[in-house]
């Protein structure tokens, strides 16, 4: 059972450790350069997966990515192999997952640059960049594991008939880490985005004086705080 008291270590670093890498990279970058990173990171996330989905299906391996990666069976694994061997397309698939080196890296850019731009948007303490912070932390960590998913993947490669069967439990569930990280991240990545086009309404009505409240009070006052974070600051006073 998780204990309830906040200043508990895990919902301690949960709450204070993804808005910190996002204010030391937001320290350290002009708005300008930031979003021009971000941009740069997002083309390269289309242009790798395009390329990563091109390739995969060059293959000509019998199911999807999903389905082929969550398989959980060595032996449906080896058989995945051996029909691409069949059709003499085995070295496309081994292509294929260094070309998944590239999309890893995009996903990663994509989470230290693009959510630490709308984090950026956001006052420091506040729920929406502790929200874009943690969606960031989600990507960069789907990325670790797609990576160690790839390595455990040429262990397998290496002897497509004879690799123990048990290393496909590994396998698939780095597979499964990663996959439900990047979908989670990528989700809460976008309801960041939302949440800010909702802060830039707001702030263009209440200067347009259909609105009586300032939305930047949401941000706090002097303290950096924003009422979220205030709020757990009390709790765990």
């Amino acid at each position: 059972m998780i204990p309830k008291d906040p200043t508990w270590p895990p919902l301690t670093c949960c709450r204070h450790f993804p808005p910190r890498l996002a204010d030391a990279v937001i320290d350290r970058t002009s708005t300008a350069k930031h979003a021009i990173v971000a941009g740069g990171a997002l083309f390269a996330l289309g242009i790798s997966n395009a390329v990563l989905t091109s390739s995969y299906e060059a293959s000509n391996h019998p199911v999807g990515y999903a389905e082929g990666q969550l398989a959980f069976d060595g032996a449906t694994i080896q058989g995945y192999y051996a029909h691409m061997s069949s059709l003499d397309t085995l070295d496309t698939y081994v292509a294929t997952q260094l070309i998944d080196f590239g999309f890893i890296a995009a996903v990663a850019a994509v989470g230290t640059f693009c959510a630490t731009l709308i984090a950026r948007g956001f006052g420091r303490g506040s729920l929406g960049r502790w929200a874009a912070s943690f969606a960031g932390l989600l990507l960069i960590v789907g990325a670790g594991f797609d990576t160690l998913e790839n390595l455990i993947s040429f262990v397998m490669l290496a002897d497509i008939d004879g690799f123990a069967r048990w290393i496909a439990i590994p396998y698939s569930s780095a597979a499964a880490v990663k996959l439900t990280a990047i979908a989670a991240g990528m989700l809460l990545l976008g309801a960041s985005l939302l949440g800010l086009v909702a802060k830039g309404i707001r702030r263009l009505a209440w200067s347009s004086g259909l609105q009586f409240s300032d939305p930047s009070a949401d941000e706090g006052p002097a303290d950096g705080l924003g009422p979220w974070a205030r709020r757990q600051s009390s709790v765990g006073a």
